[in-house]
């Protein structure tokens, strides 16, 4: 008996050794079983940390290239707006050139017209001066002749020359002037 007491004992003994050594390797396996989940969720966190900033990475890439892309839009269409409004600036003086330019034009027509015009106003004025002098000279050679003729009438009554002289001498000078040039004739002289 008592040996079988001690080989329960030992029995005992080896079972609870057994068992601690049981345990141990239990714990053995759920330490390197935790270990491995752990190892594996730091792995996955790794691996998700490298995702997240490979995500992140491309989202900056793309924020960047997008950025880059409406610089270069924007750029664009400033150079187009400033080409256009160049354009239209280069049509807005050539417009005005063109204005400037006919009413300079109009300006010297009506100069040359009015110059014109005084060029003949003052001709015109010229040529009735000169038809009135002509006039006045003709009117007075008419007087002088006539004061001429009355004269060599009268001389001729004085000197007692019979009437039928007289009248043929009247029909004469009449005659002679129905000769001359007519009166427009010495207008445009």
């Amino acid at each position: 008996m008592r040996m079988s007491l001690t080989q329960e004992k030992e029995k005992l003994l080896y079972s609870r050794g057994e068992e601690m050594r049981l345990a141990r390797q239990r714990e053995e396996k759920e330490r390197a079983w935790r270990e491995k989940q752990i190892k594996a969720a730091r792995v996955e966190r790794d691996r998700q940390t490298e995702i997240d900033e490979s995500r992140r990475d491309q989202i900056e890439r793309r924020r960047r290239r997008e950025i880059a892309a409406q610089e270069l839009e924007k750029d664009f269409w400033t150079k187009q707006q400033q080409r256009w409004k160049a354009e239209v600036e280069t049509e807005r003086r050539r417009d005005e050139a063109k204005l400037a330019a006919r009413a300079e034009y109009q300006r010297n027509l009506l100069r040359q017209m009015d110059e014109k015009e005084e060029i003949s106003l003052r001709v015109k004025e010229e040529e009735k001066k000169r038809l009135e002098m002509d006039e006045a000279r003709r009117r007075e050679e008419e007087d002088t002749v006539n004061r001429v003729k009355e004269r060599k009438l009268q001389q001729l009554q004085e000197f007692n020359i019979p009437d039928k002289y007289k009248k043929e001498i009247e029909r004469k000078s009449v005659a002679r002037e129905s000769l001359k040039f007519t009166q427009a004739y010495h207008m445009t002289r």
